[in-house]
């Protein structure tokens, strides 16, 4: 095996070396390439493979090269990026691989730029070969293609490459940035997505949105059909009201339906929403963040669970309060669990709440059952000041329709025909209207709320 790489890697290298030595020089390309120096790179338990150098001329992908003299090239490609920063180093291995066709024009503004989209596909596969042995079998060289290949405004090369496995069910894709033919990489979250075979678009071949790291820079990739438009939208504070303070942003959709952009705010969750003929097909959140809001911690919600009244399950109410405080996109401070309780049908809720800068209050909890089943979260902001003048209200759908009543302090709850006086809040089995002495009653799903979760 290793021999035959050897050979492979030795035979590619001379005609690719031949290649240079004929063409012409032209100011800026990488004449120099040609000397560069192997490199020899180990990643897991993966057989080690040279590294060969590409240059902007065409290569055939499965045969085997020989010693003839190449035509000489006629003209510069935007290949290589002259004075670009190394900063994505030389990708390890470019071995040909039998079915992997050779790849006609794409998508994106480098989708002509043959020796590009070539490389791209090389990159992609083989990192999508080491990673996908997966039960079903490899993906298929023949399905293999290249998306899109797009250059960004600072220059950077930007590509996605998919491929599907045998059997149809399963796709994978994954971005390949680089500054030239010479630097590729992967971006290793690798999307797996069930449903579409082929080129198919992800989602039911609605769209597909990725979020990338290349230089220090984010960029967001949207893949959609192309005449699609897009948005992005972001929630920039919150007011003492309760309310949001938002901004939005066109995204610079190509006529294709590809782009790939940095964030139109930097340190925030954005939501891009993409729409055909007027109709919005698919969104996704995606995260910026290169420093994350204050937030609290596990220990500080644990703490403040124990002293709160209640009888709700000790581990799924921990697990539970867990889940939804970290989807704020501004700082939080004094975490409370208000209450946790426990349903005839064995479920268990809980409520807590943060103070968030502006005096408002991010409300947030669950309710779920030990055994496996249905998981109710709810969340919402309350305006400053009106958390100890609030009973919220939770309609359980997913436990015998039960309704949990949460407060601060105590008071009477009237309930149908029965009162009691409660600590914190209780259960209403069955459902029905609910009043609290002095205080306004307000269902959870009637709150302002954060425009869906974020990454």
């Amino acid at each position: 095996m290793t021999d035959d790489l050897t050979r492979a890697e030795n035979a590619l290298r001379d005609l690719l070396t031949d290649r240079a030595d004929d063409a012409p020089s032209v100011p800026g390309l990488y004449t120099a390439v040609r000397r560069r120096s192997r490199r020899r790179t180990t990643a897991g338990a993966v057989a080690a493979a040279a590294a060969v150098v590409l240059v902007a001329v065409p290569v055939v992908v499965a045969a085997r090269p020989d010693r003839a003299p190449a035509p000489a090239a006629t003209a510069p490609t935007p290949s290589a990026r002259p004075g670009a920063a190394p900063c994505v180093p030389p990708y390890a291995s470019i071995k040909p691989v039998a079915g992997l066709r050779a790849p006609g024009p794409v998508a994106g503004s480098l989708g002509h730029d043959l020796p590009i989209v070539t490389a791209v596909l090389r990159a992609g596969w083989n990192d999508l070969l080491v990673r996908t042995a997966v039960p079903g079998g490899r993906l298929d060289p023949a399905t293999a293609h290249v998306r899109m290949v797009q250059r960004t405004e600072d220059g950077l090369i930007v590509g996605d490459v998919g491929a599907t496995r045998p059997d149809g069910k399963v796709g994978w894709d994954v971005a390949v940035v680089g500054t030239d033919v010479n630097r590729l990489k992967v971006d290793h979250n690798a999307s797996v997505y069930e449903g579409s075979g082929g080129r198919a678009l992800p989602n039911g071949g609605t769209a597909f949105i990725n979020q990338i790291t290349a230089c220090g820079v984010t960029y967001v990739v949207v893949m959609a059909p192309a005449g699609s438009t897009a948005t992005a939208t972001w929630t920039a504070d919150v007011r003492a009201d309760g309310t949001l303070v938002g901004g939005s942003a066109p995204v610079p959709m190509r006529a294709d339906g590809f782009a790939v952009f940095p964030p139109p705010v930097q340190n925030r969750e954005i939501r891009v929403a993409v729409s055909k003929d007027g109709r919005e097909i698919y969104s996704l959140n995606v995260g910026t963040r290169t420093t994350q809001p204050r937030r609290p911690s596990h220990e500080e919600l644990a703490t403040s669970l124990e002293r709160a009244p209640g009888d709700g399950d000790w581990p799924i109410a921990v697990e539970l309060i867990q889940q939804q405080w970290h989807l704020v996109p501004v700082d939080q401070s004094d975490p409370r669990v208000l209450w946790s309780g426990r349903t005839a049908s064995g479920h268990t809720v809980v409520v807590a709440t943060t103070a968030l800068p502006s005096g408002a209050r991010y409300v947030w909890g669950a309710a779920e059952s030990a055994t496996p089943g249905p998981f109710f979260p709810f969340d919402g902001l309350l305006g400053s000041g009106k958390l100890d003048d609030t009973a919220l209200v939770i309609r359980m759908r997913v436990a015998g329709n039960a309704t949990a009543v949460v407060f601060t302090g105590t008071h009477r709850v009237h309930a149908g025909s029965r009162t009691t006086t409660a600590t914190g809040g209780l259960i209403v089995e069955g459902g029905g209207p609910v009043e609290v002495d002095g205080l306004q009653t307000v269902d959870v799903t009637d709150l302002p709320h954060f425009p869906g979760p974020a990454l």
